[in-house]
């Protein structure tokens, strides 16, 4: 499932990088509400803007967050499952899966992100192999260099096949390439896994340094070229426990380290370091052997033990390779010098090498295991690499791949992301196209988007409504704030001038621009039925209307300065008593909900639409509360809302 994964970065931590996408999720889903929100509100305006053609009131209805889902649901309850709502359902289930995840957001960004080691190009500064005293050149008891460039070659992965020419830090976690490396020195190596040798005794003849003759048995499992003398150069070192210091106390325990190869000597290959090298180590584990000599321990005496008798235990490990090196080179001083004369030096560590562990083991009379043959030749690149980067003192930078912890992201989650990007950024582009395109339109016919406009617009129908009071010049446009501002909602303005009689207020409050009402169903008197009204202009010429002989009656005992308003053009309507109906020559209004009306909140809110109206006619009459209200009329060009 690699390929499920994409690399994001090697210098942020895991916990960094979870956290800006906890930010990303919350950010990304905020802004995807409201784009999804305008997509709606813009399907729905662009009808009123284009086409000057009603739609449906909840079409203009746009969800952000879960308090528009649970009001939608308060006013249309299942009305919500039908198909004329489908938008408003899917707007609705939109907010709810987006809010789930920017509230789930942390455990998003924690499982679609990760961290793993992942191979990286980058400089460092290496060492470089150099000549230094060539043929002679040696490094002793280096054991904690060793053991960490040993480390680092393991961890690295280098192979057996070849030689450093140069030696990368073991405080970075390099790995091998390999087109990073070009080495000069190649090896084809056969390796001898461990393999038990039966019935091996010591021929009393030789010392330990000399376990080829000293162990005939050993001796055998040696190919005869190996043993050619004038080819090859033996060198042997060993380390070894015995049970006592006294006399003829047993070796309990004892490796042999031995080493063949091609004769440095011979035409003077140690000074040319040109040739192809035979190489030879084994390692020979002998247990319970006697070489004392009947003489008490001494390590003064080691170069006179001779190993005799029986042994119990014998195994060997051992690998054989040649060496090969490259024709050219771009300088001969800084390459590995193989062909060291110092071959003593080189089985004196081996035997340094393993004698620290060997001792430690053997004193807790825990027997210590035989080196493998890829644990020899992985020590023998190791000391020949250290040997050469020695004495460089100027490292040389360098491109090697090493491993790194790097933040990993899902390539799915990673696709989601941009993708909602890409709608999100095309859909808002759209919008604002719109806004662009239609800029006058909007401004002048304002299709109300969301509470607050909603607000502004009752505010401004009221004040189209109203008379002078309102704060604008001629000809000029009021701002939202203006209007929202200058409007109140409640019932101060709704208090008759006049006798009130057995008049009573509106059960609904209503928003007032001024002394203008324009929203709130009207009141009633104990003998009147509710009538329909509307927020719409009352043309020209003045409207006729019948009167129940009462209410012409308490009109005859006005002052006469209500009469002169009453009859100088300036109609109003009053309700209609219950025995009584309305003549065809009244104006109907559309109808309010008062509080004995049967009519639901959910009937209103689907019934109606917004319908675009361009003037009034010079003088409208409003109904407030069984008060004839003489307002003028304003000229406007925004919809209004009607049934």
């Amino acid at each position: 499932m690699a390929s499920a994964w994409i690399n994001l970065s090697t210098r942020w931590s895991l916990s960094s990088v979870q956290a800006t996408l906890n930010v990303i999720i919350s950010i990304l889903g905020t802004i995807s509400i409201w784009t999804f929100s305008r997509f709606w509100w813009q399907r729905a305006g662009s009808k009123v803007v284009r086409d000057k053609s009603d739609v449906p009131l909840p079409a203009l209805y746009t969800i952000v967050a879960l308090g528009d889902g649970w009001d939608i649901l308060a006013v249309l309850g299942r009305q919500l499952l039908h198909r004329e709502s489908w938008h408003l359902l899917f707007q609705l289930i939109f907010v709810v899966v987006i809010t789930l995840i920017t509230m789930f957001s942390g455990p998003i960004a924690a499982l679609t992100s990760r961290t793993c080691r992942t191979i990286q190009k980058t400089t460092l500064d290496v060492l470089q192999t150099v000549k230094i005293a060539g043929s002679s050149a040696n490094l002793l008891e280096a054991i904690v260099l060793w053991n960490q460039t040993i480390i680092s070659l393991n961890q690295a992965l280098f192979p057996n096949d070849q030689l450093l020419d140069y030696l990368p830090p073991s405080t970075v976690n390099w790995t091998f390439v390999a087109s990073e490396w070009d080495p000069t020195w190649t090896m084809k190596c056969n390796y001898t896994n461990e393999v038990l040798l039966h019935n091996v005794s010591a021929n009393g003849n030789s010392t330990f340094y000399d376990p080829i003759n000293a162990f005939p048995v050993y001796r055998d499992t040696y190919d005869q070229k190996w043993l050619n003398a004038s080819e090859y150069r033996y060198q042997a070192d060993f380390v070894g426990w015995t049970a006592g210091i006294g006399v003829n106390a047993p070796f309990t325990d004892i490796l042999l380290f031995t080493m063949i190869e091609s004769d440095p000597a011979i035409d003077d290959r140690w000074g040319s370091n040109n040739d192809t090298m035979e190489l030879s180590i084994s390692a020979l584990h002998l247990q319970n052997v006697s070489g004392l000599n009947d003489q008490w321990f001494n390590l003064q005496d080691q170069q006179t033990w001779r190993p005799t008798g029986q042994v119990a235990n014998a195994s060997y490990t051992r690998f054989e390779c040649s060496i090969a090196r490259k024709p050219e080179v771009p300088d001969e001083n800084l390459i590995p010098w193989v062909w060291t004369n110092d071959t003593y030096s080189i089985t004196s560590q081996y035997r340094a090498m393993w004698g620290f562990p060997f001792g430690l083991m053997e004193g807790v009379n825990i027997t210590y295991p035989t080196p493998s043959a890829q644990e020899l030749l992985r020590f023998y690149q190791a000391y020949m690499v250290t040997l050469g980067t020695t004495y460089d003192v100027t490292p040389s930078p360098m491109k090697i791949s090493v491993w790194m912890e790097t933040v990993q992201l899902s390539i799915v989650f990673l696709a989601i992301i941009i993708l909602s990007s890409t709608l999100v950024i095309g859909l808002s582009i759209r919008y604002f196209v719109f806004l662009g395109r239609h800029k006058s339109k909007l401004s002048e016919m304002f299709v109300p988007d969301g509470k607050m406009e909603w607000m502004v617009y009752a505010a401004k129908a009221s004040a189209a409504a109203s008379d002078a009071e309102v704060e604008i010049t001629e000809g000029e446009t009021t701002k939202n704030g203006a209007y929202f501002h200058a409007a109140t909602f409640g019932y101060s303005d709704l208090k008759p001038d006049g006798p009130v009689g057995n008049i009573r207020y509106p059960s609904l409050a209503r928003v007032h621009t001024r002394k203008c009402s324009i929203s709130g169903p009207l009141s009633r008197t104990k003998n009147q039925i509710p009538i329909t009204t509307s927020i719409r202009p009352i043309q020209a010429p003045p409207i006729a209307f019948s009167q129940p002989a009462e209410m012409q009656s308490d009109l005859e005992k006005q002052p006469p300065a209500a009469a002169a308003n009453t009859s100088s053009g300036d109609q109003y309507q009053r309700s209609v008593p219950r025995d009584h109906s309305s003549p065809s020559n009244m104006t109907t209004l559309n109808p309010q909900v008062s509080r004995k009306s049967s009519t639901k909140e959910t009937q209103a809110l689907c019934s109606c639409d917004i319908t675009l109206r361009d003037d009034f006619s010079s003088r409208a009459m409003a109904l407030d509360d069984g008060i004839p209200l003489s307002v003028p009329a304003k000229s406007h060009n925004f919809p209004i809302v009607s049934q």
